[in-house]
């Protein structure tokens, strides 16, 4: 019978399978040339669907909906006439017993119970059959069933319920050429072209599995935004991956929803005529779509990693000129005294960025970024020592200006820096040590002043 459950769950699920920037899609696309012609299943499960729904929209009343036919109705009335018979045929049989023991006595009185039990045993499946009518309906509306439904169960369900209406008259010509019986027990059952089926047992199509495609978006997109974000692709990711498909595609119906149902999402047309032409069977069946499906993940990662690659490359100025031109001008500025210089990120060359270099006692250099400042500590993290074959490229200064040898100049926490520079200024080709005596006399003359 059908779940409404399922059919709840399904209705929830989304329909539609994301495209994270085209790669999910394109991973199919690139898997291969192949046929796109709709398999032939498809079509014919297509064609029941269209005239279970007009054959709704051609309802009057609910009451067409949920009652049921006169012949129906007769069958159950005949049953149960011939069974309350049978029940007080057996009721005045045992009503000659003196002896309750007596074997034919509870024979009787078995048969009694068995009417009972028919009559139970009827209004349940009734009542079953009517809720379950109404679900099948509702999914069928809405498109919830699997294409990969053998047609031939397809139409049996949509004749079984009396949706099949070949003339468009408004009433189900195949319900009336699948004459409904009341089998002993009670157990409801249609006859289907020649064949009886007990409604306990008829087999239900199945739905479509947007779970289990809503999956494999939510693996591609995540694969794509981890790539997007420069990440090294984890093979232990496309293993653990390639596990999961094989145990949920186990499920038979799980595997040819996704071959039969998501063709516009997921291209999977040529394996699924393959199957139904006999060139495969459903174990090469199943291992294709697995292959498929792993090579959609890793083509959405790549996709993802080659976003990354071409924002990095927009990141970067054209060509390395830029780059050499900013390390120059700050080679020398900083040879002019200067402390704040401008360089290009190592890991973010899309723009000019603010450094600021410091001296400690000794004169080793020491650079941070000037917006990251918030301690002039040059043992706080924010300060790196300014080493050789730095990340940015500059030379390092070992004393203020630059030069080769001598005596630094004061630290820069120390100095005046704009007496400093005055000085430099205007006694150009000076060394430092001439230019800390120079500073110092400068210096000496303020104070006296």
């Amino acid at each position: 019978m059908a779940n409404n459950a399922l059919i709840q769950g399904a209705a929830l699920t989304g329909k539609k399978f994301l495209d994270v920037a085209g790669a999910v899609k394109q991973g199919f696309v690139d898997s291969g040339s192949f046929s796109r012609q709709t398999p032939a299943r498809v079509d014919e499960n297509k064609a029941v669907q269209a005239k279970v729904n007009n054959y709704m929209r051609n309802m009057k009343t609910d009451m067409d909906f949920t009652s049921f036919t006169p012949e129906e109705t007769a069958t159950m009335r005949s049953f149960l006439l011939g069974q309350r018979s049978i029940y007080a045929e057996a009721a005045k049989n045992a009503a000659a017993f003196d002896d309750t023991t007596d074997p034919d006595y509870m024979l009787y009185v078995d048969q009694m119970q068995n009417v009972n039990n028919s009559f139970t045993n009827l209004a349940a499946q009734l009542k079953a059959y009517k809720k379950s009518k109404i679900e099948y309906a509702t999914a069928m509306q809405e498109g919830l069933y699997s294409d990969g439904n053998q047609p031939s169960k397809t139409k049996e369900a949509a004749t079984i319920y009396g949706f099949l209406d070949k003339d468009g008259d408004g009433r189900s010509d195949e319900r009336y050429n699948a004459p409904f019986k009341i089998q002993p027990g009670g157990n409801i059952a249609f006859d289907v072209d020649g064949q009886e089926i007990a409604y306990n047992n008829m087999e239900e199509p199945f739905l479509k599995d947007t779970r289990f495609l809503n999956s494999l978006n939510t693996t591609s997109e995540n694969a794509y935004n981890s790539g997007l974000r420069g990440n090294t692709d984890n093979p232990y990711s496309q293993d653990s991956y390639s596990q999961q498909l094989n145990d949920a595609l186990q499920n038979e119906n799980t595997l040819r929803s996704i071959i039969y149902d998501f063709n516009a999402e997921a291209p999977m047309s040529d394996i699924g005529n393959d199957l139904d032409n006999g060139v495969i069977d459903l174990s090469k069946a199943r291992d294709l779509v697995r292959q498929r499906l792993l090579k959609t993940r890793q083509d959405a990662y790549s996709a993802g990693k080659a976003q990354y690659n071409k924002k990095q490359d927009l990141q970067t100025p054209e060509g390395q000129e830029k780059i050499n031109n900013a390390i120059n001008t700050a080679n020398n500025d900083l040879e002019a005294g200067e402390t704040t210089i401008r360089l290009y990120h190592p890991n973010h060359k899309g723009t000019l960025r603010e450094y600021v270099i410091e001296y400690d006692d000794q004169g080793k250099a020491f650079i941070s970024r000037k917006s990251a400042i918030t301690s002039s500590n040059l043992s706080n993290p924010n300060w790196m020592e300014l080493k050789e074959d730095n990340e940015w490229g500059i030379d390092v200064p070992t004393q203020q200006g630059g030069g080769s040898g001598g005596v630094p100049p004061p630290p820069a926490v120390e100095i005046d820096k704009s007496v400093y520079q005055a000085i430099k200024a205007k006694n150009k080709g000076a060394t430092p040590v001439e230019l800390k005596k120079l500073y110092d006399e400068e210096m000496k003359k303020i104070e006296e002043n």
